[in-house]
């Protein structure tokens, strides 16, 4: 998965991350991202876009999950390679999701 985090250029991460339909699984995982997307997010100032504390709370409860209990939620972001707490950019939430064989 060293793909997702070392892209060289857009295009190069479109491939990977299906855009285009070449990647069913992509487009499952971008649409269900941006469902979670942070309402704060804004391009301009944010280097990429994240799914925050509230969304990370909110995909837990639509999976199962505790987040405030279960370890669950941990697991899944030390999957993400998660580099913030309470944070799950686009390239964490799909290498996770990837990982699982979502």
């Amino acid at each position: 998965m060293e793909e997702l985090r070392e892209y060289r250029n857009n295009a190069d991460r479109e491939s990977f991350m299906g855009k285009g339909g070449k990647n069913a699984n992509g487009t499952k995982i971008r649409a269900l991202f941006k469902k979670y997307i942070d309402e704060d997010y804004d391009a301009d100032e944010d280097e990429e876009p994240y799914i925050g504390q509230d969304g990370i709370i909110s995909f837990s409860e639509k999976i199962g999950i505790n987040a405030a209990e279960d370890i669950e939620i941990l697991v899944l972001s030390w999957l993400m390679d998660c580099t913030e707490m309470g944070c799950w950019t686009e390239k964490e939430f799909y290498l996770g999701l990837s990982r699982l064989k979502f």
